[in-house]
């Protein structure tokens, strides 16, 4: 009787959990939407993409021209950031002095489900030059699991 408890409890957990994942999921895809609102236009992202391009350091594009990310010191602690313009969820590692990543960060605008993705990036580099702290504190953040292993995204 006692198997037949727990598994019921393990299977009454496990769909609580699938059911709130798959509720958030719905309302970050469907939650802000209305029909009034707007995807960002081909030329939209094209404009964003040349300003973010302009906006970056001769050493920061050399790194997004090579790998499609770029680092960025924060203002308050100079600890260094990389910003990964392969996505915009959690696509910031905050990195140790070796060059791994320590944590990974999420941090995007209101409604950026809106704006072209290279807005979201300059974004990201301008809070994160500006205003690190109150950035970092505001983001959501994974810890790196394997604190022995190093990272792909190296910064020399």
């Amino acid at each position: 009787m006692l198997n037949i408890l727990t598994g019921l409890l393990v299977t009454i957990a496990a769909a609580t959990v699938i059911f709130c994942i798959a509720g958030t999921i719905a309302d970050l895809l469907h939650a802000r939407y209305t029909p009034t609102d707007t995807f960002p236009t081909l030329e939209a992202e094209e404009k964003a993409r040349r300003l973010f391009y302009n906006s970056l350091s001769p050493e920061q594009r050399k790194q997004y021209n090579t790998n499609r990310h770029f680092t960025v010191v924060g203002n308050d602690t100079q600890q260094t950031y990389l910003i990964r313009c392969d996505s915009v969820i959690f696509n910031i590692n905050q990195l140790n002095s070796n060059g791994s990543t320590r944590k990974q960060l999420c941090f995007v605008p209101q409604n950026a489900y809106y704006l072209p993705r290279y807005d979201i990036y300059l974004a990201q580099k301008l809070s994160l030059e500006g205003n690190e702290t109150a950035t970092v504190a505001t983001a959501n953040k994974i810890p790196n699991f394997n604190p022995f292993a190093t990272s792909v995204y190296t910064y020399n």
